[in-house]
């Protein structure tokens, strides 16, 4: 049986790992990004159904400071689209279960 919890998690952590394979090998950040995308996973794993959501559109800023603002940035656009994809899924679904919550 799967839990409204699980639905999050699974939404989320696959849009991370959708960006994380899409990084370019060569970039310097790589690792670090990695990094930062498994601390937003711990913290999501932790995190109240009711407000999964808006904890992963903040802990998103984790990644901005290590995303390269010019060069070979398709890879970022793909990535950051599936990331939003993801956060704008889960406040439908958040609106649909907990539809007084602002």
């Amino acid at each position: 049986m799967c839990t409204l919890q699980d639905n999050f998690i699974k939404k989320f952590y696959t849009s991370l790992d959708e960006f994380c394979d899409l990084i370019d090998d060569n970039y310097e950040n790589k690792e670090k990004i990695k990094i930062q995308c498994q601390k937003i996973k711990d913290k999501l794993r932790y995190t109240a159904p009711e407000i999964i959501t808006k904890t992963f559109g903040y802990e998103l800023n984790r990644l901005t400071p290590l995303i390269p603002q010019e060069g070979n940035i398709e890879w970022i656009e793909k990535g950051w689209s599936i990331m939003m994809e993801a956060y704008n899924d889960g406040v439908k679904l958040t609106n649909k279960e907990y539809p007084n919550q602002n």
